[in-house]
């Protein structure tokens, strides 16, 4: 059976995200506008697993978060460059800056990055959209690799074969196979290292529970994080 993926958000989840907003600082009309785009389930989706990387980077590495609007107080829900003009959360770590989180936003390709390509307009194959990205402080346009702290794929439907090998795919165009380095923000691991390089911490959230049985190997040779979230 064909999984539908484009079914409207239920009034409770759109509630569930006001909360969330106001929580990080957000007025009630700065939260109402930052939802009132997110018809369709599998988008807002993607914001609760915005919420719980904030939840594993609060517990992890005590990170503290401020919403800062932007021009069009909304989220970007289509891929392109960091964009001022779109809303975004910035984390501190002990009072400094530690990073930004942004939505939707198109990332230099490790293969674009090695041939020395110059990312334009439309991007093709010289860059790749993620749903959720932890930048470096102060990244402009599409961040590469290097300013990529960590990187979420979220997915409201059943995983499949077709799934993974996009995430692997992503896996690959961000970071080459090597031997464990330091990455003080990926909370999943037990010594914070990730067998990568740049150490990109790749991370797919899934609505279905199906995603546990596709995680073997590529958790264990990539260090990536698969997990089911419940939406």
């Amino acid at each position: 059976m064909k999984t539908v993926t484009r079914v409207p958000t239920p009034a409770k989840i759109i509630r569930r995200l006001k909360r969330a907003f106001q929580r990080l600082g957000a007025g009630q009309a700065t939260a109402t506008a930052l939802v009132q785009r997110v018809h369709l389930f599998d988008k807002a989706y993607e914001l609760l697993a915005m919420l719980e990387m904030l939840k594993n980077l609060r517990t992890h590495c005590r990170a503290r978060f401020v919403l800062v609007q932007g021009h069009r107080v909304m989220f970007r829900t289509k891929g392109g460059p960091i964009n001022s003009h779109y809303a975004h959360i910035e984390m501190s770590i002990g009072g400094f800056p530690a990073g930004e989180i942004w939505t939707d936003i198109e990332c230099q390709s490790l293969s674009a990055v090695s041939s020395g390509i110059s990312v334009r307009w439309p991007t093709y194959a010289a860059a790749h959209e993620l749903d959720v990205v932890l930048v470096s402080v102060g990244v402009q346009g599409y961040p590469s690799p290097q300013h990529v702290l960590i990187a979420v794929e979220a997915k409201h439907r059943m995983y499949n074969k077709a799934l993974l090998k996009e995430l692997l795919g992503v896996r690959r165009e961000t970071s080459f196979k090597s031997n464990m380095v330091s990455n003080d923000y990926a909370w999943w691991t037990s010594n914070g290292e990730i067998p990568c390089n740049p150490p990109v911490g790749l991370v797919a959230y899934c609505s279905s529970s199906n995603i546990q049985s596709y995680g073997t190997p590529s958790q264990d040779f990539w260090g990536i994080d698969m997990k089911y979230l419940p939406a």
